[in-house]
C-alpha cells in the first residue's frame, strides 16, 4: 500500500492513477482503511517495546491520572534526553514529525493526535488508538493530496458511469434498429417470390436499406447491405 500511495501522489493525475492500481474508488478506500488499522496497531505495538517510564517521569502524579494531562502540550511528553537509546529517538522523531506536520494544516487532526499521545502516556491504549484513528480520518478527509486525489478518482468513476450507460442504451438502441430492419427484411423475402436468397437480396436490398435508416439502423453501404441482407435470408 505504501508503494501504492507514493505511486498516487507522484502521478501527474492522482485520480487516474487510484482507478488505475485499484480497480475503483471503492477499492481503493477499502485498501486505505485496512492500511490505517495496520498503522494504528504497527504504532501502538512499537510503544510496548520501549519503557514509558522516561514520558511519565516529567508529569506529576495526579497528572498521569487527571483529565488535565489533555490541557498539556502532548509533543512536550516526547521531549527527546540525551537517555534515550536509538530506537527511543527515533520513536519520538517519528511522532514530534507527525504532530508537527498535522499542526500545519489541520488542527482537529492535531487536536486528537494529541489526544492520542496523551493517552499513550498514560497507558490508555484502546482510547489512544481511537484518538489516532480520528486524527488520521480528518487529516485524510480535509487537506491530505490523497483525498483531493479521491475527489478526482470519484468523478472520473462517475463519468465514465455515465460514458457506459449512454453507451449501452446507444447499443441497445442500435441493436433494436437492426432486428426491426431484419424482421422488415424477412417479412418482404417471404411475401416475394425469388428463386433464391441470392436474387432475393439483389431486389430488395434498396429497400431494406432505406428501411433501416428510417428506423435508426445503418448499413455501412449498399454492398455490406447486401452481403448482411443475403445472409439474414440464408438463416
Amino acid at each position: 500500500m505504501k508503494i501504492a500511495l507514493s505511486d498516487i501522489l507522484n502521478a501527474e493525475n492522482k485520480g487516474n492513477k487510484i482507478i488505475e492500481i485499484f480497480g475503483n474508488t471503492d477499492n481503493f478506500q477499502n485498501s486505505l482503511s485496512a492500511h490505517i488499522v495496520n498503522f494504528i496497531n504497527d504504532f501502538f505495538s512499537i510503544t510496548t517495546k520501549f519503557s514509558m517510564n522516561n514520558v511519565k517521569s516529567n508529569l506529576k502524579a495526579e497528572n498521569i491520572i487527571s483529565p488535565t494531562l489533555l490541557d498539556k502540550n502532548p509533543i512536550s511528553l516526547f521531549e527527546i534526553s540525551e537517555d534515550d537509546d536509538q530506537q527511543m529517538k527515533a520513536f519520538k522523531t517519528q511522532i514530534h514529525h507527525y504532530y508537527l506536520e498535522s499542526e500545519k494544516i489541520a488542527p482537529l487532526a492535531t487536536e486528537y493526535f494529541g489526544y492520542a499521545l496523551s493517552c499513550l502516556a498514560a497507558n490508555l491504549v484502546n482510547s489512544g488508538r481511537k484518538f489516532l484513528s480520528l486524527a488520521i480520518e480528518d487529516y485524510l478527509n480535509q487537506c491530505s493530496p490523497i483525498s483531493n486525489a479521491l475527489k478526482n478518482a470519484k468523478v472520473s468513476e462517475a463519468k465514465s458511469e455515465i460514458a457506459k450507460t449512454s453507451a449501452k442504451k446507444g447499443a441497445e438502441k442500435r441493436w433494436k434498429a437492426k432486428e426491426k430492419t431484419k424482421q422488415f427484411a424477412l417479412e418482404l423475402y417471404k411475401s416475394g417470390t425469388f428463386k433464391n436468397p441470392s436474387q432475393g437480396a439483389e431486389k430488395l436490398t434498396e429497400q431494406i436499406f432505406e428501411y433501416g435508416k428510417s428506423v435508426g439502423f445503418h448499413f455501412s453501404g449498399i454492398f455490406q447491405a447486401n452481403k448482411t441482407i443475403y445472409k439474414w435470408f440464408l438463416d
